[in-house]
């Protein structure tokens, strides 16, 4: 029965540590898709920018 009280108790943090690494690395994968995302529009801005120039350009 003493072992009962250690036992949650070691359960528990480990489920805090779980929580805490899983919320911390879906947060990183967040702010990376938020950040290519943001790159792919700046890219896909560029290359619109350049087409639309290309075409001006040969008009």
């Amino acid at each position: 029965m003493s072992d009962l009280p250690r036992t949650s108790l070691q359960s528990n943090f480990s489920g805090l540590f779980y929580v805490r690494f899983s919320s911390s690395l879906y947060f990183a994968i967040y702010k990376l898709e938020i950040k290519f995302q943001f790159n792919s529009k700046l890219l896909g801005y560029s290359i619109c920018k350049e087409f639309i120039t290309l075409i001006y350009l040969m008009v």
